[in-house]
């Protein structure tokens, strides 16, 4: 069995996963890979198998990834409350405190919010003349500003909380500037659980403080935070991101974008965009508990490491017909793009619902809306751990 020298081979189209991935998945589903850290994991790349790995307690979660993915990387610092890095009866406990607000009711009554946010938003890239960063002017304000009010985090803080995700999700950043980011938000998050002590403020935090105070202690409310707030805007960014590059590239998505869909129309084609950009790239991770497990005819050993690839999985002809095509109008399958099993992304609807309303304002405000620049100029996160763009050159019309 080859092993691939690396997670992220060179991609010929930046919205397409390299070719050898797809490879991989036809003949070797279950094949061998040199991590960024330097070690070698199992790979796997077909839906059926991912979805094998990822609904067996017996492929653990519970394990500092990063290093696997960074080399001289900190394992021992575990962050308290970090609950998508663990396993029952700890995942269950943390996130059954977060379940309620994360209810599709729940996530449905945020969208005065979201509204409200994203028509600021493109009222802010008006004044900036022609031409914006898509990024920068649009597609992180966004999602940041909607975690800050539903956590109750001040938003004003954005710019540093924003720089330790970032710092957090660069594989290339130094073990020393990553512990530091690792370390430093999880411990903002926990000084505005211990304020809610004193006095009682909006937000979950503030929520889980008085529901849960006697249950959680500062830091763990401060983990459950910091993995809430840092998934909450990176992956969504980015996601707009690249979906707005599509729309700029592909004249049928932008006409969705424009020509005022219905909920249901756009729902359908978030959940297709999703499948199709797949932006988590470099998991989800596992590491196995047992030796004897055996998926797709290859027995593993106590301790070895699982990596399973969303995007070679979300193209899976077995699944889709002309997998590699998108098509706004598909009928939804179970795409892995927020995860699978009891670690099933809990913002999945938030993010839906974020890019549902975000991205037909955007090209209903500016139709006309391209790129300033080649799509070759582009620079793609290829570096980090989820997938994106680190600008997108706008005008506007």
């Amino acid at each position: 069995m080859s092993t691939l020298d690396t997670l992220n081979p060179t991609r010929v189209d930046p919205l397409v996963p390299a070719a050898v991935f797809a490879r991989l998945r036809e003949t070797e589903p279950v094949s061998k890979v040199r991590m960024p850290g330097g070690q070698v994991a199992w790979l796997v790349t077909r839906h059926d198998l991912i979805r094998e790995v990822l609904g067996n307690p017996a492929f653990s979660a519970d394990f500092f990834h990063f290093a696997l993915l960074t080399p001289d990387a900190d394992t021992e610092n575990k962050i308290p409350g970090m609950f998508n890095r663990m396993d029952a009866p700890e995942h269950t406990r943390y996130r059954k405190a977060l379940q309620r607000p994360f209810t599709a009711p729940a996530i449905a009554r945020l969208r005065p919010q979201i509204e409200r946010i994203v028509a600021v938003t493109l009222d802010e890239c008006s004044v900036k003349g022609r031409n914006v960063d898509f990024v920068a002017d649009f597609a992180l304000p966004i999602p940041s500003l909607v975690i800050c009010e539903l956590l109750g985090v001040p938003y004003a803080d954005r710019e540093q909380f924003h720089r330790w995700s970032q710092i957090i999700m660069d594989l290339g950043a130094s073990p020393e500037d990553s512990h530091e980011a690792r370390t430093e938000m999880p411990a903002y998050i926990a000084g505005i659980a211990r304020q809610y002590r004193v006095r009682e403020g909006t937000g979950l935090i503030s929520d889980l403080v008085r529901d849960h105070g006697d249950e959680f202690t500062d830091e763990e409310i401060g983990g459950l935070g910091f993995e809430l707030l840092l998934a909450g805007h990176e992956t969504t960014a980015n996601m707009m991101s690249l979906s707005a590059l599509v729309a700029m590239t592909n004249p049928e998505a932008r006409d969705l974008f424009t020509r005022g869909a219905t909920d249901a129309e756009l729902d359908v084609a978030i959940r297709e965009l999703l499948r199709y950009l797949s932006i988590t790239h470099m998991s989800p991770l596992r590491r196995t508990t047992r030796s004897g497990l055996v998926v797709g005819g290859i027995e593993f050993a106590e301790g070895d490491y699982v990596c399973c690839h969303v995007p070679a999985a979300n193209r899976d002809p077995q699944v889709w017909s002309d997998a590699d095509e998108l098509k706004l109008d598909r009928k939804p399958e179970p795409h892995l793009a927020f995860g699978f099993g009891v670690h099933l992304c809990l913002g999945q609807a938030l993010a839906r619902l974020e890019l549902q309303v975000a991205l037909p304002a955007f090209f209903g405000r500016f139709p006309e809306a391209s790129l300033a620049t080649d799509l070759d100029d582009l620079r793609f996160r290829t570096e980090m751990f989820v997938y994106g763009l680190h600008a997108l050159p706008t005008t506007l019309y």
